[in-house]
């Protein structure tokens, strides 16, 4: 399982569940991604739980600040694309018809963070880091593997993400209807395809890898929607929950996964 040392610029680098209820959130994915939790909590700011797997860093729960609700938000995942300069990035965010949610943030050594939501209304976050880098693993059982917006303007959300971090689109070849975010053409296959954007109300899709550990979901959430195949082998559903707004599951069987895994080299070639 390749532990992470660094991301390139302007690939998704970690995801937070801002929530309503944490205790209901740290239940179910821990039930259904196998995480055990750590908690931190700095001088006035709510408490933050990080899900891990064997120790490493996958993904963190924190409560969803009254400010935030005030601007807006709902509990919803963010997730946090790596930056230079999470100050610059903001300014060109707004430049580009976003809101600021919450300007850069220092926690304590370990990065800058901060929030915005984009034209559509949708949160994405910002990770300039320090000392920490993110999630300490991807695309292994139980950590992140996508990310997948849902718009109802996806020619507008192409131009806010080509306008704020350069991404590119193209059609998806495994569904014709859909489409994927581009980064740098220069980056290896397993970090040039940032997500995906598809119709629906603004948020971001928060698929995780289960394995197969979807048999779990009837017992831990609502009636699943939107389930599909997505190539032989991959299978990806997606549950409604009423605290966590659309988390995403995907569903790996056999031995198929849908994007390379980063192994060692890709993990240094991919380096900034």
């Amino acid at each position: 399982m390749p532990i992470l040392q660094s991301y390139p610029v302007h690939v998704f680098c970690h995801a937070d569940l801002h929530t309503t209820d944490v205790q209901a959130a740290r239940g179910f994915y821990g039930t259904l991604l196998g995480w055990d939790f750590t908690q931190t909590q700095l001088e006035g700011q709510p408490v933050h739980s990080m899900g891990r797997i064997d120790g490493h860093a996958v993904a963190g729960l924190a409560q969803l600040p009254p400010n935030a609700l005030e601007a807006g938000m709902h509990p919803s995942w963010a997730p946090y694309v790596h930056v230079a300069d999470a100050g610059r990035t903001l300014a060109a965010g707004e430049k580009a018809g976003g809101t600021t949610v919450m300007p850069p943030f220092a926690v304590e050594d370990f990065a800058s963070i901060a929030v915005m939501m984009d034209a559509a209304g949708a949160a994405v976050a910002l990770f300039q880091a320090g000392t920490r880098i993110g999630a300490d693993i991807v695309r292994e059982p139980g950590s992140m593997v996508w990310f997948e917006l849902l718009t109802g303007d996806r020619s507008a959300a192409a131009a806010y993400y080509q306008s704020v971090f350069s991404w590119g689109t193209e059609q998806d070849r495994a569904r014709q209807e859909c489409t994927l975010f581009v980064g740098d053409p220069a980056l290896p296959l397993a970090w040039r395809y940032t997500g995906g954007l598809d119709d629906g109300p603004p948020a971001w899709l928060f698929p995780a890898h289960c394995g197969l550990s979807i048999s779990r979901l009837p017992t831990l959430t609502h009636p699943c929607s939107w389930p599909w195949n997505w190539e032989p082998g991959c299978r990806r559903e997606s549950s409604r929950v009423p605290w966590a707004a659309w988390p995403g599951c995907w569903i790996r069987k056999g031995r198929r996964s849908v994007l390379p895994r980063p192994t060692e080299r890709s993990i240094t070639e991919g380096q900034p």
